[in-house]
Parts: structure tokens; C-alpha cells; sequence
């Protein structure tokens, strides 16, 4: 009989060991909302369970979308007991996903079971379309506009803002929601009760808590909130301590929304506006602006876009663009010619019979602005290089821009409203006057007249963009006499500041000339410096 006491013992043992370890399982047991959109906040509720003796200590739940982890957290299970938490994730595009949840992947707590995984399908709705004036009081309208930024418009944003100095910390902060969105729509309405509308409709993963804090750095303003139950939908109220006008906030079909309607004669609330869906005729006022919808004479993808009527008769449309190279855009305006403004200030830039004003801002900015009057229509013409250097190809792009919009009319000239920075400039002192000057080659061409009343006798010349060069530098093969009143040809190569022939001319460059000269019969020579401003186009 002793014999069998020990192996028994032994099962015993083994069996009491084996059954005293955790067993562990997971399940999906809610998602919420069932039917998501794109953009929305989903709620994966999971319920892990502890069926073993022993303590399951700090083992990972983990979720995965598509093979992809997305959100992870530890739990501590005491044996034959579960637990439900809920794990959050945001699709950011339409589409059908597997979403998968594992606990303890390692097998560190407990021994692998086919318990220990659970999946499930999930089909994510595309946003439907959304006219934003849809969400503004139904009035009389007098002026309707409407910013719209497209998906390549916010990621342009979104990568370019890192290489724009002092951005302003709001703008910062902001970066990490434009990254998730697809589509940003800004609109507004003037009803002609003196009362006005804002909406601001944002697809793609931005929540209700995201929306007011972006509107609270937008604004400056400290916002409190509360949530309503409005019209069958869940409103977010945003007020401020000094009682002003309340934003309303809600999130459907993929869209989060926010209005603000503000009316002299009364206090509207969102219980009053919010989330009842109106028929504004702002959308077919603005349908006015197709006209002036032009494709640009070159590849480029379209970021943005902008619609405007005022007054039932001013109509605007403007378009945003980026290619390899730039950003560029235009502004359209169609409204009756007015001759006090046909005056241009700057630059005038020739083809055929069109006339265009041209011109850079002041400072170090690289952009290039053109304007342009044909008829009724108003043209601005945008470019700006995407590196820190603006090209020939970047100004004209802005140039061509304009001169390729079809618009019937007589062609005029008009008021630019930018200083040029780099005017064409050749100038020396002591009598001597630039007649003509060119660069093209690697060589400047300049007919220079001196006007001294003494025959002068050229020693030197030279082009650099040198402070200071010797004179010893700058000799001609042969010294050239002048008489007085009279002119002479020199055709000299230009240098960089290291001594080096410039090859190629950007847009514009500056650079000094130093001439080396004496009076006829004189032994003492004089150096004088002249300033010379080239610009290509």
C-alpha cells in the first residue's frame, strides 16, 4: 500500500501547483458608437477575466487596430475574477478595420490559450457632406463668405510651420490637432437684421474638448462648459464669465461643428440655434463665384479655397496652391470699375497689351505679388518659394499666373499697394551717370557718360559685391579716355564676396562698382564706388 502513497502525493502536488496558477481571457463586450465616422472618438469596452487560483499581477491588455498597438494598459487580476476597462481609438480615414484585444501576448503571467485573443470587425463611414450654412440661422443674407482647407492644405500647414520662425505659441500648440484633420470649413453670414453667424466645421479626429480649446487660444478667452441635451443631440456649451455670446458645440457625421450666432435686438441661445438644421440660401448666393474659378497655367495641387459675396453684388473668389517649388494663390474680385483706382505705384510689367503691376514687400520676405485689371475683375497674384531664396521661376510664376486668367474686358493698369524691395539702380557720384546697364553672362554691360567738364582717362573697373576691393584689382587691359559730355561702353565679369565670378542672377542682386579714374594731364587718380541693383524680370 506505501508503495502508491508517494506518486499519489506527487499528482497531488502537481495538480494543487498547476491549479493554483491564473488563467487568463478577454473579451469585447461593447463598442461604442456602433457605427462610427470617420474621426470619431470609438469606445472599445473589454472585459478580462481570472479564472485560475493564483493572483494575475500586472499583465498588459492590449488593443490592436489593423496589427497596429494603438492603446496598452496593465492590470492586476485576484483569482476566478474580471474586470471591464475601455480602450479609445480614432480612425482617421473611411474604411473597414479588424480590431483585435490581447492580454498578457507574452505568456509571463499565465500559459498561452486561444482565450487570451479576441477580434472583432469594425466598418468606419465615410463624413457625409456637409454645406456649413446648413447650421446658420435661415435669414435674409446680404454677405455670405466661406473658407474652405482641404487635406493637402492642412498638411502643407502642418509640415511647413516648422520651418517658419517665432511661430506664435497658440499656432504651436494647435500643430498636433491640424495633423488629424482632413477638411477645415469656415463660414459666415451678414443678415440684413444686422445679426450674424459664424460656423466652423472641422473632419477628421478633433474632439469637442479640442474644438474649444483651439477657439479658447484662438480668442483669448477662457471658456466654461457645459453639456446640453439639444434637439436630440449632446451640445456643448462654451460661455465665458462675462456672460458673452455662447458658442455651440456638437459632433455629427464625421464633422465637429461650432456655431455662434450673435443679433443686437436679442440674446439667442444654443438652445434656440443649435443642431436644428437649417436651409440658408447662402450656398446659392456663392454659387455666383464659379466664374471666377481658374485652373493656374502650371502643375499644382489645389490647399484651399475661398468664397465671398457682399452686398448681393461684390463677388470674390480666391484659391490656394503648392507645388515642388512654392505656394501660390489668387484673389478674384467682380465688381464695378472705378477709374480713381486705375493708378499703378509700382512696377509695370509688359506682355502684348496687358499691363500688370509688380512688386516685392519690404524687409526680407521672398514672396511676389502681381495685380492685375481687366474690366470688372481684380486679380492678385501670390508666390512664395518654399526655400529661403526666391528664383526667377517662383516671381514669374506669380506673373504668369495673372496674365493667364481669361477675363473679358478692357485691359488695365491699377494700383499695387507694395513698395518694391530691390528697385533696378545703377548710380555713381562725381558726375558720372549709368546710361544703360545689363547683366547677363556672367558679364555687366554699362554705357557710362561722365558729365565732369574735364576729359577724364579711365584706369579701372570692377563689379563686386565686395565692401572694399584694392585697386590694384580692378586695372582695364588699357586706360580709356573720356571727353566731357561724352560716353563709353565697358563690359566687365561681376564677382561674390570670395572673389568668385557669379555665374547665375536670381531674382535680384546688389552689388558695388568701383571705378578708378584720373583727370587728362593729372597724376593722382581717384576711386569712387557706385551702387548697382540688377533685377531679371
Amino acid at each position: 500500500m506505501k508503495k502508491y502513497i508517494i506518486p499519489f502525493l506527487l499528482l497531488v502536488l502537481l495538480f494543487g501547483c498547476l491549479g493554483s496558477k491564473p488563467n487568463l481571457s478577454v473579451s469585447f463586450s461593447k463598442i461604442s458608437p456602433e457605427h462610427p465616422c470617420e474621426g470619431d472618438v470609438v469606445t472599445f469596452d473589454v472585459t478580462a477575466a481570472n479564472s485560475g487560483g493564483a493572483e494575475a499581477k500586472d499583465f498588459a491588455v492590449e488593443l490592436l487596430v489593423n496589427n497596429v498597438s494603438v492603446k496598452t494598459e496593465a492590470l492586476t487580476l485576484a483569482p476566478n475574477s474580471n474586470t471591464t476597462v475601455s480602450l479609445l481609438w480614432t480612425p482617421l480615414k473611411a474604411g473597414v478595420y479588424e480590431a483585435v484585444v490581447r492580454v498578457d501576448s507574452g505568456n509571463v503571467v499565465s500559459e498561452p490559450s486561444a482565450g487570451k485573443e479576441s477580434s472583432v470587425q469594425l466598418s468606419v463611414a465615410a463624413p457625409e457632406e456637409l454645406d456649413p450654412f446648413s447650421l446658420a440661422p435661415s435669414k435674409s443674407v446680404i454677405n455670405s463668405a466661406l473658407i474652405d482647407v482641404n487635406n493637402a492644405g492642412l498638411n502643407a500647414v502642418y509640415k511647413y510651420s516648422a520651418t517658419v520662425n517665432d511661430i506664435p505659441q497658440q499656432f504651436s500648440f494647435l500643430k498636433s490637432y491640424i495633423k488629424n484633420l482632413n477638411e477645415v470649413k469656415i463660414a459666415t453670414v451678414d443678415y440684413n437684421d444686422s445679426s450674424s453667424a459664424i460656423v466652423v466645421a472641422a473632419r477628421g479626429g478633433m474632439s469637442l474638448e479640442q474644438m474649444a480649446v483651439a477657439l479658447s487660444l484662438l480668442t483669448n478667452s477662457r471658456f466654461m462648459m457645459e453639456n446640453k441635451s439639444i434637439n436630440g443631440k449632446t451640445i456643448t456649451v462654451l460661455t465665458t464669465a462675462n456672460d458673452s455670446l455662447p458658442i455651440c458645440l456638437w459632433r455629427e457625421g464625421g464633422w465637429t461643428r461650432a456655431l455662434v450666432y450673435t443679433n443686437i435686438f436679442s440674446f439667442e441661445t444654443c438652445e434656440d440655434i443649435a443642431g436644428r438644421g437649417y436651409q440658408s440660401n447662402s450656398t446659392e448666393l456663392l454659387s455666383q463665384t464659379k466664374e471666377l474659378n481658374e485652373e493656374l497655367p502650371f502643375n499644382a495641387t489645389l490647399i484651399g479655397d475661398t468664397h465671398h459675396i457682399s452686398n448681393l453684388t461684390k463677388v470674390e473668389y480666391g484659391a490656394a496652391f503648392e507645388d515642388d517649388e512654392g505656394f501660390y494663390g489668387f484673389y478674384v474680385t467682380k465688381a464695378p470699375y472705378k477709374p480713381q483706382n486705375n493708378t499703378c505705384q509700382d512696377r509695370i510689367a509688359n506682355r502684348s497689351s496687358m499691363q500688370l503691376c509688380e512688386s516685392r514687400p519690404a524687409g526680407n520676405s521672398t514672396w511676389t505679388l502681381a495685380e492685375r485689371k481687366v474690366g470688372d475683375y481684380s486679380i492678385i497674384c501670390l508666390s512664395i518659394p518654399k526655400s529661403n531664396e526666391p528664383t526667377i521661376d517662383i516671381e514669374m510664376k506669380a506673373l504668369d499666373i495673372c496674365y493667364s486668367f481669361n477675363f473679358s474686358g478692357e485691359e488695365r493698369t491699377w494700383r499695387g499697394f507694395l513698395d518694391m524691395l530691390h528697385p533696378s539702380n545703377c548710380k555713381f557720384p562725381d558726375n558720372f551717370t549709368c546710361n544703360s546697364y545689363d547683366f547677363s553672362n556672367s558679364t555687366l554691360k554699362l554705357n557710362l557718360t561722365q558729365d565732369t567738364g574735364r576729359t577724364v582717362v579711365l584706369h579701372g573697373f570692377k563689379c563686386s559685391t565686395e565692401e572694399t576691393t584694392p585697386t590694384a584689382y580692378f586695372n582695364l587691359n588699357q586706360s580709356v579716355v573720356v571727353p566731357p559730355n561724352s560716353s563709353v561702353n565697358l563690359e566687365v565679369p561681376c564677382y561674390d564676396e570670395f572673389g568668385g565670378v557669379l555665374q547665375e542672377v536670381l531674382v535680384y542682386f546688389n552689388s558695388k562698382m568701383y571705378l578708378n579714374y584720373s583727370f587728362e594731364g593729372s597724376n593722382e587718380s581717384k576711386v569712387i564706388t557706385g551702387n548697382l541693383t540688377i533685377r531679371k524680370i
